[in-house]
């Protein structure tokens, strides 16, 4: 990945961060994949990746890998800024939003329905560095804050509480889910 790869020459520092991870998980293309053409699948997946690395980017956050129909993203390294968790809700929001609206275009031109997103976001300390060996050697960001984010089985907020908190909540109902943790709020919100 451009940007996030060591090459040989190069040594990048290891350090102790508070980060704030977002994971992106498509939901539904599994059934995507048994009903289209692998061709169809690769356009309707890769389109909607496209849009969440756009919401993940437009908020400053770093994608860092991309696994089939889930995207990993770092908010705080390689670049921290100070409303790091903050930008990383207001992504998660917004990639609710756009893949809600992909959804229904994807319903309209395939006639399939279930599709949709979850996301997770958890903020924590990590140790960023390089990892890896030979030519396979990648920028990474390890800690409970990234497994949580991926696994997302911490605490969440209500669609409601997110009205509260940031003004509106994320798209139209059984649009996707998201999943915030407490201590990713807290620090949104300091």
């Amino acid at each position: 990945m451009a940007g996030m790869s060591g090459s040989a020459g190069s040594h990048m520092r290891e350090e102790r961060r508070v980060v704030t991870a977002l994971f992106a998980d498509l939901v539904g293309s599994t059934a995507l994949g048994e009903r289209l053409e692998p061709e169809e699948l690769k356009l309707v997946v890769g389109d909607a990746i496209a849009r969440i690395v756009a919401a993940i980017e437009a908020f400053g956050g770093t994608v860092k890998d991309l696994a089939g129909d889930g995207v990993l993203a770092l908010f705080g390294a390689p670049t921290a800024h100070e409303d790091d968790p903050e930008r990383a809700v207001r992504s998660a929001l917004r990639i609710l939003d756009d893949i809600g609206e992909y959804a229904r275009e994807v319903e309209r031109g395939w006639g399939l329905t279930g599709f949709g997103v979850r996301v997770g976001a958890q903020t924590g300390p990590v140790v960023v560095g390089e990892i890896g060996a030979g030519s396979r050697i990648e920028y990474a960001a390890l800690g409970d804050a990234v497994n949580t984010a991926v696994s997302e089985s911490r605490p969440s907020l209500s669609r409601d509480a997110l009205t509260l908190l940031f003004g509106r909540a994320p798209g139209p109902e059984g649009s996707g889910d998201i999943f915030v943790s407490t201590r990713a709020v807290k620090h949104a919100k300091h």
